[in-house]
């Protein structure tokens, strides 16, 4: 059983509903599968707030993974019972305009978002890539600097600003 987070948001002891990953230090409270009539009234319940204050005081960090926020209150809800919000889009389904109207829904809501994260990004795509290399023992310079130029992967610019 992976824990259950509503039963913990309706007052339930999170101690025998947390999975912990073993050698990672990670503990997980996943979402059980019980659809609740009104999921919008629990995030919204007294209850729900001092639960997460609650975990807050037992853990480092508590770090929540809300559905899309253009697509659902919940993510807006969440975000008044979290200190800060990071936006997470996708690349190449997420665009500038999503981007901009979700942060801009979250100031509305008094949200501290501090920034954003662009998720699936071929490397082949990417801003930066880099590539390591090693040498055996005894090589020689001359071989070393051959082998390097080699293996660099040269920066690429995006042709746009789009973020999709």
């Amino acid at each position: 059983d992976s824990g259950y987070l509503q039963e913990v948001l309706l007052g339930g002891d999170p101690s025998g509903m947390v999975y912990v990953v073993p050698s990672s230090g990670l503990h997980v409270l996943a979402a059980n599968p019980r659809h609740l009539s009104d999921p919008y009234e629990l995030l919204t319940s007294a209850m729900a707030a001092e639960q997460i204050e609650r975990l807050a005081r037992e853990y480092d960090h508590l770090v929540i993974d809300s559905p899309p926020a253009l697509a659902f209150p919940d993510a807006l809800v969440w975000a008044k019972l979290a200190d800060a919000v990071v936006l997470i889009s996708f690349a190449g389904q997420t665009t500038a305009s999503d981007l901009k109207e979700a942060r801009e829904r979250f100031a509305r809501g008094r949200a501290r978002v501090l920034g954003a994260v662009l998720s699936n990004v071929p490397i082949d795509q990417s801003l930066y890539r880099y590539a390591y290399t090693y040498r055996a023992r005894g090589m020689s310079p001359a071989g070393r600097t051959q082998k390097s130029k080699k293996l660099l992967l040269a920066s690429q610019k995006p042709d746009n600003d789009d973020v999709s």
